[in-house]
């Protein structure tokens, strides 16, 4: 009776078998979705999760100066927005263009700044993602059959 009361404790012990908890993202509405596994998890626990594998920190971080490049560059949108507004209504009395060119640039520039930069703080966060989830351990411990009968086998 003791050997089976050992086997069974011993059988639910590992028969648990331990999961990988890959993190992956999706678009949504207005921001993304983050789920570990098929678990949906907020943003700052996506965060804390990338941030606790120092290899996928590497490109968190890269992904934050890209970010802040990207704000600063729809501030600079948005002011030359209003410049050029300003100087077209002026400018329509006067007949004259040459004070758009500066605005003009400018509102060029931090468009294609923000929509570049934005594009590689988002492939950043994919290879941050990527790293984290090849980082995991794949080890896994279970009781199960194998070829001398019952044990435990540990897969790589």
């Amino acid at each position: 009776m003791f050997r089976i009361t050992v086997f069974l404790t011993l059988f639910l012990f590992f028969a648990q078998k331990g999961s990988t908890q890959e993190l992956t993202t999706f678009p949504g509405f207005l921001s993304y979705n983050y789920y570990q596994d098929s678990d949906k998890i907020t943003r700052t626990e996506f965060f804390d999760l990338l941030s606790s594998d120092p290899e996928s920190l590497v490109f968190l971080d890269k992904r934050k100066k890209q970010n802040t490049v990207v704000w600063i560059s729809v501030g600079a949108y948005l002011g030359s927005a209003i410049w050029l507004g300003a100087v077209d209504n002026r400018s329509s009395v006067n007949d004259s263009n040459s004070d758009a060119i500066a605005p003009g640039i400018l509102f060029l520039g931090s468009l294609v700044t923000g929509v570049v930069f934005s594009v590689k703080a988002r492939n950043s966060l994919t290879k941050a993602i990527l790293k984290y989830n090849d980082n995991l351990d794949a080890v896994t411990l279970d009781f199960r059959p194998t070829n001398n009968g019952l044990g435990l086998v540990l897969s790589f």
